[in-house]
């Protein structure tokens, strides 16, 4: 894991050593094992460079012979490299099998390789996680791709007279202060919808983010010369669905899941576990176990609170499979002075991510590089409320599509009003106005932080390009996508698009790299995702419980106490907070009308959502508050 960045453009007036210093300086957190920059000339005279930076996390081929940029000697290639790739000694043996020559252990070189052997066509042989630049010298152009699942981000900006700048975190590309510091109105409605700005938006205007399983290639003007999707979620549709055994399902559920874990557990360095208490992560423990032949370190954060602690459950599973178990205890003093540390480590706001930060930080105060992480697992199987809400509106559908629209908005009118400000009852309204055939318009308002009528109250500049808080390229792509599958593969794809990789993937990028950790997620190795994204719907819920089929596979592995006790996810005390602690500062902030207006938000509607947030106002939650 590091971090990468690079600049191509004029040689004499961009693509100098102090413009280079600055990208590596501003991510040396990512990489504080080693750094390295390149300069490529262009074969055009000079005139215009490649510039290339890496600082480097060691995780494999803990050697100089690792070192990056890389250049592959015989091709002349060179990369700067972000990630894991879990195959690459298969991947190596092949590729010695057809007379390539190595001089490292390293995956980075396998990529180099793997490219100059089989061109574009090496990212469907890798797999893991990664964004990667790659410089094809004889071709002189320029290769810029992401993982499939989009673990890995890659940030990037075209300016005049062919400026391309890239790099791993957004902040780093502001500080060659070659990019106007402008709010992208676009990608600010997209955070004010879901709490996170939606790719491949970003808060900044013309940064752009590369999305998941996307890759693009650019000459040496500077031009986009081809930008592709290379993968998409391998989802049954719903008119192919036959029948299925789902003891063998689950049988393949566990097979495909303990080969991941093992492919994750691949490292020159020791791995961690975060361990939770939940299905997910004591699931991997469980597997992990039977795999390492060393004791596991696993991790768990305890609160003294009960109510926010879920140590029991973590010490259930650490002794089970007699694991070496941390527990960071965390009281309400320690949690509240990380905070300012945490918004600072922010690379794009987010109303989510301190809690891995936390963790993050702990876990590598103990010496530890990497850690494995259950994400994933409720996007894929069902483990979240969306899944049941959306499988009864869709049965309710039928019979709504038989009223006239008009009464279907009288009734939505009434339902609003009667609601006050409730956000639950403006959800209920604009559930009863969706007209949509497939279920991406309920998912969204479910999912919405704030509602289209908040945000058009809330933002003093309209933005274009952007269609139910999405940017309308990916909700085009989305419905049409979502309208070939049933309605729980359609939640499961539109999770794993939004919420799983602008939210939670991202903040455990910037999080766990603020303290140089590696987060691995193996429920979202992409053999995996596809093996149970080509399952039905109908085979992967359940009514009486969440994730049936993950419990089907794993539940002989874990204590009952495990998947018998209600879903929890792993939050801090906010209302509290807000209510207490950090209210004179929330107030200042949110009261301060240059502050709102400076970013593009109207400061009376700010000032009114504290308002009726201190006044104890139903709807109003610590979330809207706080995003």
């Amino acid at each position: 894991m590091c971090g990468i960045a690079g600049v191509l453009g004029d040689r004499d007036r961009v693509v100098g050593a102090n413009l280079l210093e600055r990208l590596k300086e501003h991510l040396s957190h990512r990489g504080p094992d080693d750094e390295g920059m390149e300069v490529i000339d262009c074969t055009d005279g000079g005139r215009r460079a490649l510039g290339l930076v890496h600082t480097r996390l060691a995780i494999l081929d803990l050697s100089v012979a690792g070192h990056q940029p890389m250049c592959d000697a015989q091709s002349g290639n060179w990369i700067s490299f972000n990630g894991e790739i879990y195959n690459f000694r298969a991947v190596r043996d092949r590729l010695e099998s057809m007379g390539e020559i190595f001089t490292s252990t390293s995956d980075t070189e396998v990529i180099l390789k793997a490219y100059h052997t089989w061109g574009l066509h090496c990212l469907q042989e890798l797999d893991g996680m990664f964004a990667l630049a790659l410089w094809d010298q004889s071709a002189q152009r320029l290769l810029l791709a992401v993982d499939r699942l989009g673990v890995k981000p890659l940030y990037y900006y075209q300016g005049d007279d062919g400026l391309l700048l890239f790099g791993s975190e957004l902040r780093a590309l502001l500080a060659t202060e070659l990019i106007p510091r402008r709010i992208d109105p676009a990608g600010l409605e997209g955070y004010l919808a879901f709490g996170a700005v939606q790719a491949p938006r970003t808060i900044v205007r013309d940064v752009r983010c590369m999305q998941p399983g996307h890759y693009a290639v650019i000459d040496a003007r500077g031009v986009v010369v081809q930008a592709k999707r290379y993968w998409t979620p391998a989802f049954v549709p719903a008119a192919e669905q036959g029948h299925s055994d789902t003891a063998q399902l689950a049988r393949a559920v566990r097979a495909g899941l303990q080969e991941s874990v093992e492919q994750h557990l691949v490292s020159d360095v020791p791995v961690g576990l975060f361990l939770s208490g939940g299905i997910d992560s004591s699931s991997l423990v469980a597997l992990a176990s039977r795999i390492s032949s060393v004791p596991l370190q696993t991790f768990a954060v305890t609160f003294p609170e009960a109510g926010f602690s879920e140590a029991p459950y973590s010490r259930l599973i650490a002794q089970k499979y007699q694991t070496e178990h941390r527990e960071i205890r965390l009281d309400e003093n320690q949690c509240l002075d990380l905070l300012p540390e945490a918004l600072a480590a922010m690379d794009q706001p987010a109303f989510d991510g301190t809690n891995v930060f936390v963790v993050s930080r702990a876990v590598r105060e103990t010496g530890l590089k990497v850690a494995l992480s259950g994400q994933g697992g409720d996007e894929l199987l069902t483990g979240y409320s969306t899944y049941r809400s959306i499988r009864t509106l869709m049965r309710c559908r039928p019979l709504l599509q038989l009223l006239p629209g008009p009464l279907r908005e009288g009734l939505a009118g009434l339902w609003q009003k009667g609601s006050g400000r409730s956000a639950l009852g403006h959800k209920f309204a604009d559930l009863l106005r969706a007209n949509d055939a497939t279920a991406l318009s309920p998912y969204l308002i479910l999912r919405a932080l704030f509602l289209q009528t908040a945000r058009d109250n809330l933002l003093t500049t309209a933005a274009e390009d952007i269609r139910e808080g999405l940017p309308v390229e990916v909700e085009r792509e989305l419905r049409d996508l979502g309208g070939r599958l049933d309605p729980i593969n359609q939640v499961s794809l539109y999770e794993l698009s939004t919420y799983l990789a602008n939210v939670l993937l991202r903040d455990s990028d910037v999080m766990g790299m603020a303290h140089g950790l590696e987060i691995r997620v193996p429920f979202l190795h992409h053999r995996f995702v596809d093996l149970v994204a080509g399952m039905p719907g109908r085979d992967k819920y359940g009514t009486h419980g969440t994730k049936p089929l993950l419990l089907q596979a794993m539940g002989d592995l874990l204590p009952p106490e495990i998947y018998q006790r209600p879903k929890a996810g792993f939050t801090f005390p906010w209302e509290h907070w807000l209510r207490n602690q950090l209210r004179p500062q929330v107030a200042r902030t949110l009261s301060a009308g240059d502050v709102s207006e400076g970013i593009g938000l109207d400061a009376s509607f700010c000032r009114d959502i504290w308002q009726h947030f201190e006044r104890g106002l139903a709807g109003i939650t610590w979330s809207r508050v706080w995003g």
